[in-house]
């Protein structure tokens, strides 16, 4: 349901990690996220799933793909103050 929430503006910076096939979260709903939310960073990933990093689920990738883990790091580190306060 985080289409539906788009035009809420957030109360701290946001990041969103989506798989291109996750059939909860089709990409018509990531395209009006981003259009919405210009200012959040979105990362779509190639052939994975819902919850694609999961190690409970079927679809669970074995690694993260670095892209994503180092887009995180670096987000966390230069938003850090901005969620603290």
């Amino acid at each position: 349901m985080i289409a539906k929430f788009a035009d809420e503006k957030p109360k701290v910076p946001m990041q969103m990690h989506f798989g291109e096939k996750d059939q909860g979260i089709p990409m018509t709903d990531v395209g009006a996220i981003k259009a919405k939310r210009p200012e959040s960073e979105i990362y779509v990933y190639p052939d994975a799933q819902h919850g694609f990093h999961c190690d409970e689920r079927a679809a669970s990738t074995k690694r993260p793909p670095r892209r994503r883990g180092r887009a995180t790091m670096e987000f966390l580190k230069k938003h850090r103050e901005e969620v603290s306060e």
